[in-house]
Formats: C-alpha cells, sequence, structure tokens
C-alpha cells in the first residue's frame, strides 16, 4: 500500500508547494523606491527651506543610495501570513502522512486547504498595502501564489490517484468438496420459523 501512495505524484507536488508557500512568507512580497525625478526635485529645492536646506539635500541623497525597498509578508500583514502558514503546514502535514501511510482518504482536503491560499494570496496582488502606485510586488507573493496552485493541482492529482485506488470487490473462488464438507458439517443449521 506504501508504495501507491510514494508514487503518487500529487501527493509529493503537495508537499513541496506547502514548502515553497511557507518559505514565500519571509521572502519579499512587495518592493519600494523612491522615483529618482521626485528626489531630484527635492534636492533642487532644498534650498528654499534654509537651515533644513542641507538637511533635506542628504535626506534625499540617502533616499536615492538605498534603492530598492522590500517587504516581506510578516512586514506587511498579519493575519494573511498566518493564514498561508496554517494553510501550509495543515497541507505539508496531511500529505507527508499520507506518504508515510499513517492517514488516508484526506487527499480531498488538499485542493480545498490550497484554494484558502490561492485566494488569500490573489486578494494581497490585487489590494496593495497603501494603495500606493509606488509599490510594486515582489517574487516572493508570485512564490507564494504558485506554491498555492501546487497545493491545489497537487491535491487534485492525489484524490484522483486515491479514488483509482479504492479498493475493488474481491471474489472468492467455490471451496473444495473437502473444504465444502467440513463447513457443511461444522455449520448451525438456520432457526427453523
Amino acid at each position: 500500500m506504501t508504495r501507491h501512495r510514494n508514487s503518487n505524484p500529487g501527493l509529493w507536488l503537495v508537499t513541496l508547494g506547502s514548502v515553497g508557500l511557507i518559505i514565500s512568507l519571509w521572502q519579499p512580497w512587495y518592493s519600494f523606491s523612491f522615483p529618482g525625478a521626485v528626489l531630484d526635485e527635492v534636492q533642487q529645492s532644498s534650498s528654499q527651506y534654509g537651515v533644513l536646506g542641507p538637511l533635506i539635500n542628504q535626506g534625499a541623497e540617502i533616499l536615492r543610495h538605498l534603492g530598492t525597498l522590500h517587504v516581506t509578508a510578516w512586514q506587511a500583514y498579519t493575519f494573511i501570513p498566518a493564514v498561508l502558514l496554517v494553510v501550509g503546514a495543515v497541507a505539508g502535514g496531511l500529505s507527508l502522512l499520507m506518504l508515510g501511510d499513517r492517514a488516508s482518504g484526506t487527499a480531498g482536503i488538499f485542493a480545498k486547504v490550497g484554494m484558502v491560499g490561492v485566494a488569500a494570496t490573489v486578494y494581497r496582488m490585487v489590494d496593495r498595502p497603501g494603495h500606493s502606485a509606488l509599490i510594486h510586488i515582489a517574487w516572493g507573493l508570485y512564490l507564494a501564489l504558485g506554491c498555492s496552485g501546487a497545493v491545489v493541482v497537487g491535491g487534485l492529482i492525489a484524490a484522483g490517484g486515491e479514488s483509482a485506488q479504492s479498493p475493488v470487490p474481491v471474489i472468492t473462488p467455490l471451496p473444495d468438496t473437502a473444504d465444502a464438507a467440513w463447513s457443511t458439517a461444522n455449520s448451525v443449521a438456520p432457526p427453523s420459523g
């Protein structure tokens, strides 16, 4: 029975997708960089601020050297990363239990749990923090979406493989004459009614 489960690529896809989803929570989800034109304008107008002018000029130069700033899922949110962490832990844990032949019949859960991950990541792609055009989606959010999709696809493959491995009725042959004589001699007659 373990050979059949270990050969199910859906379970392996769910496991890898879950690990990738959990890892993506600590990767850059959003990037932000100050536009060069805005920093140039700030530096040109810094002389209008008198004593604060050199400080403003130096601050604009520091922002220019910082380049692109990245924000992870945990830095941007609290609830969505927690949901995705639970999705990854549940899907990954169940897939490992099924691969180890410690659980069965749970393949249908993977697609449902994975859809929660897909919905959460798509929602955060559409509804970015700050609602600013300067905030761009970074590769970590794409990784989270891809891994959530892998959990869904792997769950569908695993569920298809699990239903294909469902028990088939076994037809037993008729007993030999010696077995038939023994079974009729040791059987109890049904009650007459």
